[in-house]
């Protein structure tokens, strides 16, 4: 073998390593791969969303490594990510106020469709506010509709 055959052959082979993610010195780094089985997610790119909005709340800390690797570390208030995320979810909720309710539960105490109320709301030209429970969701006030 010539010289630059072996130097070819070193080469190819470190690049053949991964680099992993080196840790900070502290405890309890946990890297985005690992958070894929925690909130139970086929892809890195939706556990790592949560594993934002979890920091975004203020649950969790977010930390960026080499090669724009990224590690998360839980609050000591949660001993789980799921029980982190729970929260998070949580927060998000709005209070809705008094008056206001979604077309299905003036539906069930109308005893009437959703469907017909949907037909009234939008003849009507009734106007809805959008609140989180946890979801985003229309509500209207009850008393517009008789």
């Amino acid at each position: 073998m010539t010289e630059t055959s072996k130097l070819l052959a070193v080469l190819m082979r470190e690049l053949r390593q991964e680099p992993a993610a080196q840790p900070p010195s502290e405890e309890g780094w946990i890297r985005t791969k690992e958070l894929r089985a925690e909130f139970g997610m086929a892809t890195m790119g939706a556990a790592r969303e949560i594993a934002d909005r979890i920091v975004a709340a203020g649950f969790a800390e977010r930390k960026v490594v080499k090669f724009g690797n990224v590690l998360f570390r839980l609050s000591p208030k949660f001993r789980t990510w799921k029980e982190a995320h729970a929260a998070q979810k949580a927060s998000r909720v709005q209070k809705v106020p008094a008056g206001w309710m979604t077309l299905s539960a003036i539906a069930l105490d109308m005893k009437r469709t959703i469907r017909g109320l949907q037909y009234v709301a939008t003849a009507g030209r009734f106007p809805y506010k959008v609140y989180n429970i946890p979801s985003p969701t229309r509500h209207y006030q009850r008393s517009r509709f008789g």
